[in-house]
């Protein structure tokens, strides 16, 4: 029965885009530049990432828009699309991950 509860609870969850991010999803990175026009945010290393509807930005623990974003910010990105990745900057999907040490 909590099963069919849970799945229910998070079928709702995610038809309505109320799925819970983790920190393992967050994307961090000091800004190098933003185009608010085209939603792109480069990052120092060389990443960058063109933000969604779904796009969340958290900086100092507090959540904030594109426009709030400055060079030199430390940020958090939640659901972005990824641009450009510093060994191939002509792909559009990052290398694959890496197990953790």
């Amino acid at each position: 029965m909590r099963f069919l509860l849970a799945s229910a609870i998070a079928g709702v969850m995610f038809v309505h885009g109320l799925v819970p991010v983790s920190a393992e999803d967050a994307i961090t990175g000091r800004v190098l530049s933003v185009d608010g026009r085209a939603g792109h945010i480069a990052l120092d290393d060389g990443r960058i990432f063109q933000s969604t509807k779904d796009t969340a930005i958290v900086r100092q623990h507090q959540s904030v828009r594109l426009a709030d974003v400055k060079p030199g910010d430390v940020v958090d990105l939640y659901g972005v699309r990824t641009l450009a990745w510093p060994s191939d900057t002509t792909t559009s999907t990052p290398p694959p991950l890496q197990p953790r040490p």
